[in-house]
């Protein structure tokens, strides 16, 4: 029997010029990409903000976190959807 696997994607929701409140600030990423990649490679993430302007990503990982947007020029939220397993 053929067994076809379908291909997994992770999903985020953006909305811009918003971010979450709390978080935890990792200076060491310094583009969009790696600020995804790292809430995608910490288990527990659930968002990740990024600030343009100044190459500042927020990694939320507290469900608490997600209830309260604060307006905030140059940033982007992105909410996680769907997160895939074992890279499928």
């Amino acid at each position: 029997m053929l067994r076809v696997l379908s291909e997994c994607r992770e999903r985020w929701q953006i909305i811009v010029n918003v971010r979450f409140s709390g978080g935890t600030e990792h200076a060491s990423v310094t583009s969009v990409a790696e600020c995804m990649q790292l809430c995608l490679a910490t288990a527990t993430c659930l968002a990740a903000d990024y600030n343009s302007d100044s190459d500042q990503c927020w990694i939320h990982t507290n469900v608490a976190d997600l209830t309260q947007t604060i307006a905030a020029t140059a940033y982007r939220q992105y909410l996680l959807l769907n997160r895939c397993e074992n890279g499928r």
